[in-house]
C-alpha cells in the first residue's frame, strides 16, 4: 500500500492538535473548579469568622457590672484617705475647737484631731487661752473648712495629730487671721514652712498695733501696777544660772523671761534654762 507522507502528517499534525487543546481544556476546567472551591471556603471561612465575632461582641454585652468582682470593704490607708480627700478640695464640718491652734475635724466619717501649722495660741492654764479659744469657735462656728498640707512639713507630730493649714470658705487662713488679731503668735517647728514669710509679718504688725495678747494689760486683771514693762523676777545681780532651774511656766511675761535668758547669756556665756528653743533669740514667745 502506497501512504501518501504528507497526507498523513497532515492528519497527525491536525490530531495531535486536537488532543492539546483538549488537554489545555481538562486544566482550565480543573483550575477553575479549584479558583471556585477556594472562594466558597474563603466565603464559607469568613461568615465563621464573622458569626465567632458577633458571638464574642454580644457575650462581651451581656456581662454587667455588678457581676464583676469587688472589694468594697477594703479601705486605704487614714493618710492615703485624707491625701485623696484634700486633692478634691472637699469641705470638711468642725466638732470641736481644742484651743486657737487645735481642732477636731470629721474627715470621712472619722473625727481628727488637727493642729495648725505655724501658729502657737495660749492653752489650758497659759495667759490668754480663754480669749484664743473663743475667738477660733466664733471663726468657726457653723463653717465648713479645707485643710491644707505643706510638704516641709511632717504629716503628723509626735501626738498624732494631722499638721494642717485650716482654710475658710472665703479663702483666708485661720491660723494667719489668728496670728493678725492678735490671738495667736507666729511658731516655726525645726524648719520654715510654706506660709512663714506671711506668718510672721502678720505677727509683727499685731505687735506693733498691740492686739489681743500683745497688749500692755492683755494678762493682768486690774492691776495698774503690774501693767509697767519692768522685769520682776531677775537682774544682772540676781539672776540665777548655776544649773538649769526655770521654764517658761515659772514667768508671767515674756519680758521676764527674756530678761532672764539674757543675763545668763551675759554671765556665764549660754542659754543655761533652755528657754530659746528654736535659738532665733527670742525666748517662751508664748507669753505676753
Amino acid at each position: 500500500m502506497n501512504f501518501n507522507a504528507k497526507l498523513i502528517e497532515k492528519i497527525l499534525g491536525i490530531t495531535g492538535a486536537m488532543i492539546l487543546v483538549l488537554l489545555i481544556g481538562v486544566l482550565l476546567q480543573n483550575e477553575d473548579k479549584k479558583i471556585f472551591l477556594s472562594s466558597a471556603e474563603i466565603k464559607g471561612a469568613s461568615d465563621e469568622f464573622v458569626g465567632e465575632d458577633k458571638l464574642e461582641v454580644e457575650t462581651a454585652e451581656e456581662i454587667d457590672d455588678e457581676k464583676i468582682p469587688r472589694n468594697d470593704n477594703q479601705e486605704s490607708s487614714d493618710k492615703e484617705k485624707a491625701k485623696a480627700i484634700n486633692q478634691k478640695g472637699e469641705f470638711y464640718n468642725i466638732i470641736k475647737v481644742i484651743d486657737g491652734d487645735t481642732v477636731v475635724v470629721d474627715i470621712g466619717g472619722k473625727n481628727e484631731t488637727v493642729r495648725l501649722i505655724g501658729i502657737n495660741a495660749p492653752e489650758t492654764k497659759e495667759c490668754f487661752v480663754k480669749e484664743a479659744t473663743v475667738k477660733a469657735k466664733q471663726i468657726l462656728s457653723d463653717a465648713q473648712i479645707k485643710l491644707e498640707t505643706d510638704n516641709t512639713q511632717s504629716d503628723r507630730d509626735k501626738y498624732n495629730r494631722l499638721l494642717r493649714y485650716v482654710i475658710l470658705s472665703d479663702g483666708s487662713n485661720l491660723g494667719k487671721t489668728l496670728i493678725m488679731e492678735g490671738f495667736a503668735k507666729e511658731y516655726t517647728f525645726k524648719t520654715a514652712y510654706k506660709y512663714q514669710k506671711e506668718f510672721k509679718n502678720a505677727q509683727s504688725e499685731a505687735r506693733k498695733a498691740r492686739k489681743g495678747l500683745w497688749a500692755d494689760n492683755a494678762c493682768l486683771s486690774g492691776n495698774k501696777e503690774n501693767t509697767s514693762n519692768k522685769n520682776t523676777t531677775a537682774s544682772i545681780g540676781v539672776c540665777y544660772c548655776e544649773s538649769n532651774k526655770y521654764n517658761c511656766t515659772n514667768f508671767k511675761t515674756h519680758s521676764e523671761a527674756q530678761s532672764v535668758f539674757e543675763c545668763c547669756v551675759k554671765k556665764i556665756g549660754n542659754d543655761i534654762h533652755k528657754l530659746d528653743g528654736n535659738n532665733d533669740g527670742q525666748v517662751c514667745e508664748n507669753l505676753p
